[in-house]
């Protein structure tokens, strides 16, 4: 009986705790329903609340959040003219109610959409939505710009208690907050509202407005730099904006104790960004962080000799910014390259290059940028040699041996230093000779052959001498290739040697090839990259002959050991070249050339005109190819009629005839463009003899005879014309990107003012077939016997269609065999 009434007391126990179990949850949902429904009435509320604008109005702050900067800076300005006419409207309105309003003595009223938006970018400011803090940031700096009549206590207040930090709050939201107050700040700051009221107070209200406004500002700063090292730079930006906004007199009194105990700190624990700070505050003020902590400070300057080993040390600790650099680096530069005694610069950069004995990538990464930032200060300057000392030679030589992303930063460098600018031919020559040094140091590590971009080398060149220096060094190096060999105890080169049984032809043939790729690619990025067609004439000449040379004349066969004709020693620099030049390799010179040539046909002059230099760069090479041809013991890589050279001579001629006509200052513009294209034409037409003799042979003295007709006798036909329509037709459809270039110029500039009916009905013949044989041969008609080759070809078609259908009935099951995409792609081609 005992337990039958504790079994059924245990039942009425469940069933109570079932019931109030029940009741909870209906209460809970009673709850949940009522607070539904009590958020519903506070949004419609919220809804009667918002001003009564177009949608518009509230799309501002949609956009004040994008990502591309012109959004938000068009966006920033629509909601500030929309909030000017609002107020304008709000003020008419006050004052038809309130006639005997008066501003002086009453504050003027805010509109509904003033009110809201200051709301409403107050709490944006610590969104994380795209750039929304951004965005949110740059309309409240102008909004408080715009409306005097906004009380700054009012929008400090509300920035403090809308962001303020809470117990509990995790790590995002505490960063949230952390940026809401600083991008507060910054608003505040920015909108030049302090210096303008500074302006206005006495000198009793002053001290009020600063204790009040400016004071609670920079705590506010500084607490947020506080919390957060990736804040700290951002905070202290902000911090030398306010600062320069004061008097001296009051930041003394009022807003130096602030900093006093950031800056008593050792030198091991103060911040980077407060050394910024201090250094701020000897260009606004004078003051001397020694009168803060004398004991870690020397009286004077930040930047002087006795504060360098802290300094440098401080700068240590700004790591955590990379890749980006620490603006103390910045700040002591530009008061180093300011201060008129030198001699601070060359201590000041040893202690930085020391940091190359760490043997760590982020400080030698720190190294490259002060370069950098040194060179760009100075860049102006007769004394910046002292940049490149020994030391750096050798840590710059060192990271670009290994290929890694240190010397990608070092490329970078590099090409810095090619803008330097002096007007000391000395301070030029040092930097010069510092990349003859590193190219001498790099020639053999074919790993890293797109470092070097010696491009910048010509734009420190102001003397042939520096840029002969540069290509003997680059000629030396292509004519006999030295392969690395490693010893016992030192490295060591020996000279390649064909008959040397030990090395392999392959791996001789691939090291010497890779080897002078690396050259003909600096000679291009040397002479297409700096256009030195408008600076150094002896210096462009000397390396489009060189590859002209390489392209096309055999230098001396392997079994005969041909030496190099003396005369023309200074494009090989040796008597023989070793290894042999590859037929892979002369095509690599001769497609360089052909870029080259193409790079300054496409060149114009402000005006639109064709530039005339570029003749002259054809003839020059064109009777460097004469030179060659007369050359004995050396000859051309293919088997020439007598009469090439007569031709290449006739050539010149006419381009001489040319160059002398463009001389005429009373010709038009579309004169001379007509005769430069034309001299364009029978220049590159007798450079491509040396790939096809026979057919640009032929071409050539019909473009003469054209010249001659069209320009010295000056024939009242279009035959001459015709014929050299023709003649370009043909030439477009080969695969070269020059004569593509040269084609349309010749074709725009002669041709086309002349064309007639026969022409344009012949080119729009040639546009609209589908022939392959008339595009190629567009002069000749279709003969009948490629009339009946054609129908051969369909019966043909026609019988193998009825074989395959024949095959299906017998073997039904059979699949047919799918065709080859190449097959397909080289009909349609």
């Amino acid at each position: 009986q005992k337990e039958q009434k504790e079994k059924v007391q245990q039942k009425e126990q469940k069933e109570k705790v079932q019931q109030k179990e029940q009741k909870e949850k209906v209460q809970q949902k009673e709850q949940k329903e009522k607070i539904q429904q009590n958020e519903q009435e506070e949004e419609e509320t919220n809804q009667l609340k918002r001003p009564k604008q177009e949608q518009g109005f509230f799309q501002h702050f949609w956009s004040l959040a994008s990502l591309d900067a012109s959004i938000r800076i068009e966006a920033a300005k629509a909601l500030l003219e929309t909030l000017i006419e609002c107020q304008k409207k709000c003020e008419k309105e006050n004052k038809k109610k309130t006639p005997d309003f008066d501003p002086v003595k009453q504050p003027i009223p805010i509109c509904e959409e003033l009110a809201y938006a200051l709301k409403r970018l107050i709490g944006g400011l610590s969104s994380s939505r795209d750039a929304a803090r951004l965005g949110f940031c740059l309309a409240l700096t102008e909004i408080l710009r715009a409306f005097p009549i906004i009380p700054l206590n009012d929008i400090l207040k509300s920035i403090q208690t809308e962001h303020k930090l809470k117990s509990r709050m995790e790590n995002p939201e505490q960063r949230d907050s952390l940026y809401g107050q600083l991008f507060g700040m910054i608003a505040i700051v920015r909108s030049d509202r302090v210096s303008s009221l500074l302006n206005k107070f006495s000198s009793k209200n002053l001290s009020a407005f600063i204790s009040g406004i400016v004071v609670p500002m920079t705590q506010t700063i500084i607490s947020v730099a506080t919390h957060r090292v990736f804040i700290r730079e951002a905070a202290t930006e902000a911090l030398s904006t306010l600062l320069v906004q004061l008097d001296e007199a009051e930041f003394k009194i009022h807003v130096l104790p602030v900093f006093q105990n950031m800056m008593q700190k050792t030198i091991d624990k103060i911040w980077p960004e407060m050394v910024s700070t201090a250094i701020d505050m000897e260009k606004i003020f004078e003051f001397e962080i020694s009168s803060v902590s004398s004991k870690h400070w020397k009286p004077g300057k930040v930047v002087q000799l006795e504060h360098f080993d802290a300094l440098v040390s401080i700068l240590k600790r700004t790591v955590y910014c990379l890749p980006r650099v620490h603006s103390l680096f910045d700040r002591i530069i530009d008061d180093l390259v300011a201060d008129p005694n030198k001699e601070l610069w060359k201590p000041f950069w040893s202690k930085i290059l020391d940091w190359t004995n760490l043997n760590k990538d982020r400080f030698n990464y720190l190294v490259l940028k002060t370069f950098e930032k040194f060179f760009v200060r100075l860049t102006n300057r007769d004394d910046i040699s002292f940049l490149v000392s020994p030391r750096f030679k050798e840590f710059f030589f060192k990271i670009a041996k290994v290929r890694s992303p240190l010397s990608d930063a070092a490329l970078y460098t590099l090409d810095l230093i090619g803008t330097l600018r002096t007007n000391s031919d000395a301070e030029t020559s040092k930097i010069a000779h510092f990349f003859l040094e590193l190219l001498e140091e790099l020639k053999n590590k074919n790993k890293i052959a797109s470092f070097l971009n010696l491009g910048s080398i010509s734009a420190l060149i102001k003397e042939d001498k520096i840029g002969n220096l540069v290509l003997d060094n680059l000629f030396r190096t292509f004519s006999v290739v030295k392969l690395p060999v490693s010893g016992a105890k030192e490295n060591r080169t020996k000279t390649l040697d064909p008959d040397n049984s030990s090395e392999s032809d392959l791996d001789l043939g691939s090291h010497a090839n890779s080897e002078r790729v690396w050259v003909l690619n600096v000679i291009h990025s040397y002479i297409v990259k700096c256009h030195l067609l408008n600076s150094s004439d002896t210096l462009l000449l000397r390396s489009t002959n060189f590859l002209f040379l390489h392209s096309f004349f055999d230098t001396g066969s392997e079994d005969k050991k041909k030496p190099f004709p003396k005369q023309l020693q200074t494009y090989l620099k040796a008597e023989l070249l070793e290894p042999e030049l590859s037929d892979r390799l002369r095509d690599t010179c001769q497609a360089k050339l052909l870029n080259i040539l193409q790079h300054f046909t496409s060149i114009k002059s402000e005006a639109g005109e064709l530039d005339p230099k570029n003749l002259n760069l054809l003839k020059n090479i064109l009777s460097f190819e004469v030179q060659l041809l007369e050359t004995k013991g050396l000859d051309h890589v293919m088997d020439l009629e007598d009469s090439f050279k007569s031709s290449v001579v006739r050539a010149i001629e006419n381009v001489e005839k040319i160059s002398h006509m463009l001389s005429d200052d009373s010709l038009s513009k579309e004169e001379k463009n007509s005769l430069a294209a034309f001299g364009d034409l029978v220049a590159h037409s007798a450079i491509q003899m040396n790939f096809e003799p026979d057919e640009f042979e032929d071409l050539l003295n019909d473009l003469i005879s054209c010249f001659e007709k069209i320009f010295i006798t000056k024939e009242d036909t279009s035959e001459p014309y015709e014929v050299l329509q023709e003649i370009l037709l043909g030439l477009l459809i080969k695969p070269n990107a020059v004569f593509r270039v040269i084609s349309m110029n010749a074709f725009h500039y002669l041709v086309l003012s002349q064309m007639s009916q026969s022409m344009i009905i012949s080119l729009f013949s040639i546009i609209h077939s589908t022939n392959p044989e008339v595009l190629s041969n567009p002069t000749n008609d279709q003969e009948d016997s490629e009339e009946e080759d054609q129908d051969e070809n369909i019966e043909e078609k026609k019988e193998k269609k009825k074989d395959e259908k024949n095959e299906k009935d017998q073997n039904p099951g059979k699949k047919k065999p799918q065709k080859k995409k190449g097959k397909k792609l080289r009909k349609t081609e």
